[in-house]
């Protein structure tokens, strides 16, 4: 199975690492980690495990990112997620605004859970006949 990324992805992510980076050729983790949407612990932890989504450098006893390396990560998340579409050459919104995937109601008040088992039923049955979406 080869793992080949389109060139339109493979420049786009290169304009967003290149736009966050301006003329860095090596990014610190800490900064790459808030580009990747990671805490700088999480992605240190990665790179520990060998589970680093990027390839690292040392320099100078500093372990930091090649911009290259960030831009194709950022490809393959953009094509993996379904983000970017080749045929417009543009990011799409996966999602409504303001709203998260599987985003539900959460969990239940302690209210509502007794107010459940008063009534003999689960809370998620409860919701439904509520009307709540669960």
């Amino acid at each position: 199975m080869t793992n080949t990324l389109s060139k339109a992805a493979v420049d786009r992510a290169k304009d967003l690492v290149q736009a966050a980076f301006p003329g860095a050729a090596m990014i610190s983790i800490h900064l790459a980690a808030q580009f990747l949407g990671l805490s700088e612990k999480t992605l240190r932890n990665m790179i520990a495990g060998s589970r680093s989504p990027v390839g690292t450098a040392k320099v100078g006893g500093r372990r930091l990112i090649p911009a290259d390396a960030l831009a194709m990560t950022m490809a393959k998340a953009l094509e993996s997620a379904g983000v970017f579409d080749t045929t417009q050459q543009s990011l799409t919104v996966c999602r409504e605004p303001g709203g998260s995937i599987g985003e539900g109601p959460g969990r239940p008040r302690k209210t509502e859970s007794i107010a459940a088992a008063q009534a003999g039923m689960s809370v998620r049955a409860r919701r439904q006949l509520a009307g709540v979406q669960s």
